[in-house]
Formats: C-alpha cells, sequence, structure tokens
C-alpha cells in the first residue's frame, strides 16, 4: 500500500461526506466507495492507482459541466464532481491529483515490466488445446507494443481498460471470424480475462457447430503464429509523452484474423519477444519524452524573446511620441522667444526714447538745452526765453537756431 498526498485524502474525505447527504450518482460501486474509505485513512492500492489514472483520462469530460467544477453554480457538487472527489481528485483543481496518479502509474509499470514476475497461467493452461472440448486455453488478446498499422500504443493501462470491458460480459465475450459481423460469422466465445506481464490473456471457446472450428483447432496446434485474435472496441486515446496510448471504453468482440495488429507474435504472443519490444519502445519513448522537453523549451524561449522584442519596440514607439512632442515644444518656444526679443526691443526702444524726452526735459528746466544728446536723443524743447538762450554755448545755440528753435522775450 503507498500513501497518497494530503489532497488527495482530502477529497475522498469530501467525496464521502457528500455521498452520505445523498449527493453521490446512482453509478457508485461498494469498490469506489471502499477505495475512497482507504484513501481518506491515508492508504492507496498500486492497483487502485493505475485503475484511477485510467479512470480520470475517461472522466475528465464530466468536468466541463457547470456543476461539477463551478464552486458558485447552485447544482454543485453534481454527480460527477463527487464521484471525482470519491477518486481521490478535487473537482476545482483536478490537476495535481491527476499528475501525481500518471507520475505513480509510470512507476508502477516500470517495476512490473522490469520484474521477473512469474505468470498466472500454468505451464500447461499456456496454450493448452482441447479439441474434443473445443477449447484453446491462455490465449493472447492483446500485447503491449505497436498497435501495428493504427499510429497507437497499448501499454498497461489499455490493458487494464480492456480487461475492466471484457469482464462486463459475464457469459463471455463473443469471437468472430476476421472481423466480420454476420451471425454466421460467430465461431465461439472468450472468456476468463486475466493480465499476464505485458499481455492480456483468456480462453478461446469456440463452437463444436461452427465450420471453421476443426481449421482453428488444427492452425493452433501446427501454426499457432501464423494467426491470432484482434478486438473491436471503442474508446479514447491518451497521449503520454508524445505517444497516443488507447483506453477501452466498450468492448463489442474478439476476433480471429491472419494479422492482428497488436498480437504480432500470434495466438500465443512469444513472452520473450514482446517483453523486448516493450524495452526498446520504453527507450523510444524516453528519447520522445526528452526531445518534445526540448522542443517545448525552444519554443517557451522564442517566446520570450518575442515578447522582449515587442517591449522595446513598444518602448521606441514611446521614446519616438516623446522626442517627436519635445520638437514641437521647443519650436513653439523658439517662437515665443523670437516674439519676446522683438518685443523687448522695442519695448527697450520706447523705454530710452521717454528716458532721453524726461532728461532733456529736466536739463532744459535747469537751463541746460538737451540738443543731440546720443543718437535717439529727441529734440524736446522747441522755444526757450532769451536768458535761457544766452546761456547756452555757441554749439548748442547753433544745434537750436538748425532744429528751428524759437527765441521768446
Amino acid at each position: 500500500m503507498a500513501t497518497p498526498p494530503k489532497y488527495i485524502s482530502d477529497a475522498a474525505t469530501k467525496g464521502l461526506e457528500y455521498y452520505r447527504n445523498g449527493k453521490g450518482g446512482a453509478g457508485l460501486t461498494d469498490q469506489t466507495l471502499a477505495d475512497a474509505r482507504s484513501m481518506a485513512k491515508g492508504q492507496i492500492s498500486d492497483d487502485k492507482i493505475v485503475r484511477a489514472n485510467a479512470w480520470q483520462a475517461r472522466h475528465a469530460v464530466d468536468l466541463k459541466a457547470p456543476q461539477n467544477h463551478l464552486a458558485d453554480d447552485p447544482d454543485y457538487p453534481g454527480a460527477g464532481a463527487v464521484a471525482h472527489m470519491l477518486w481521490g481528485i478535487n473537482p476545482l483543481d483536478p490537476q495535481p491529483a491527476r499528475d501525481w496518479y500518471f507520475k505513480e502509474t509510470v512507476r508502477i509499470n516500470k517495476n512490473q515490466k522490469m520484474s521477473a514476475k512469474t505468470y498466472k497461467l500454468s505451464t500447461i493452461q499456456l496454450g493448452k488445446i482441447y479439441a474434443d472440448q473445443a477449447m484453446i486455453m491462455g490465449v493472447s488478446v492483446i500485447t503491449e507494443g505497436d498497435a501495428i498499422g493504427h499510429g497507437v500504443m497499448i501499454d498497461a493501462i489499455s490493458i487494464m481498460t480492456i480487461r475492466d470491458a471484457a469482464m462486463q460480459y459475464p457469459n463471455g465475450v463473443k469471437v468472430m471470424m476476421d472481423h466480420e459481423d454476420e451471425i454466421e460469422d460467430i465461431v465461439g466465445v472468450i472468456k476468463n480475462f486475466t493480465i499476464d506481464g505485458v499481455q492480456l490473456r483468456a480462453d478461446l471457446q469456440l463452437l463444436q457447430s461452427s465450420e471453421y472450428t476443426p481449421q482453428i483447432l488444427e492452425m493452433a496446434a501446427i501454426m499457432p503464429d501464423a494467426f491470432g485474435m484482434s478486438i473491436s472496441f471503442s474508446g479514447t486515446l491518451e497521449e503520454v509523452a508524445g505517444c497516443l496510448y488507447v483506453r477501452c471504453d466498450e468492448i463489442y468482440s474478439c476476433d480471429i484474423v491472419s494479422a492482428p495488429a497488436a498480437n504480432p507474435s500470434g495466438l500465443f504472443a512469444a513472452i520473450v519477444d514482446t517483453t523486448q519490444n516493450v524495452m526498446e519502445l520504453q527507450a523510444l519513448t524516453i528519447e520522445l519524452s526528452a526531445e518534445k522537453e526540448m522542443r517545448l523549451n525552444a519554443v517557451e524561449l522564442a517566446k520570450k524573446n518575442y515578447s522582449d522584442l515587442q517591449t522595446q519596440l513598444a518602448n521606441v514607439a514611446t521614446l519616438s511620441t516623446e522626442r517627436d512632442t519635445l520638437v514641437t515644444q521647443l519650436s513653439a518656444l523658439t517662437e515665443t522667444n523670437d516674439k519676446l526679443t522683438t518685443e523687448l526691443a522695442a519695448a527697450q526702444t520706447n523705454v530710452a526714447q521717454r528716458i532721453n524726452a524726461e532728461a532733456a526735459r529736466v536739463l532744459a528746466s535747469s537751463g541746460h538745452a538737451p540738443v543731440a544728446i546720443g543718437s535717439n536723443t529727441v529734440m524736446a524743447i522747441t522755444q526757450m526765453t532769451r536768458s535761457e538762450f544766452s546761456q547756452l554755448t555757441p554749439h548748442r545755440k547753433s544745434e537750436f537756431s538748425k532744429a528751428g528753435g524759437r527765441i521768446t522775450d
């Protein structure tokens, strides 16, 4: 038994509380409730971890409903939300539990594949043919590895979902010839499904009345690697480290074909070869995962560089706008300065004229004629008495006379 993270135990505890209050859906099983009680106490089995990883992949779509992922929805928690809690997944924040289940499933699968575990079927049962009973024991239903020609992979979770789907048929899953769908093509049933290392095995019970039965029994005895079993099912695909893995929801038949996609070694599927293929697949998956991570890092770096460039361009645009504003302000200030300079010069000239005029008046009143005082002096005195005129120097008298000054008595 493993110890789940606190958020898984808390989710299971909450789910049991809602279940006691009548919030659970009709599809809950006694096993699910028993497992939830164990998780609430801080215990979880490897089998439950692997099943939970497969379950959450199939039921992630349930959380799209408002009542299953919005805490403020009047119908929260819906049946889907309660089911997720009972599987140790918080519907409001499911990713931590999903990541933990996936990580632990990878660890469990790796340990199982690397171990020297003996098979559940005995040597006598494995591939044993009972022609008088039309029974072939321990045939390979499906094997981990590449589903040849389909672009998908089969892993331990795939096998578990197929086994669980097959167990829904207590009398066995029907067996057809070459995926045909007519009633005369039914040649028997396959049942007693069990996981055997990297394979799912079962017992093939043929119909005594089928015309194909003698041929199948003979082929199984002398050329078992020339044909095999192939399942017809529906389900979903889960992407793991860049590879697509099968997740079975419902199985329709398990048929006899000449070239089974997921049983490359034939009816009984040689164990050693299959294990080698799985190990090679693990190495390839690790390599693809590393390459994917490198590409993701490169994409993130490119995004950051692009974002930095956009920021720099925005800063350049802002600086250009500020520069244009300052140029406009400088032009306005220059124009204002020129205007003020002109006005100042005019004011200075006016002030000088007024000062000279006032000085001339004051000098004249004191007996001095301010004639030609500087180049801007204005002849403010146009007449004076004879007594005032007599006090002027000869030069001033001449200037006064030239200016048209008039002498009074």
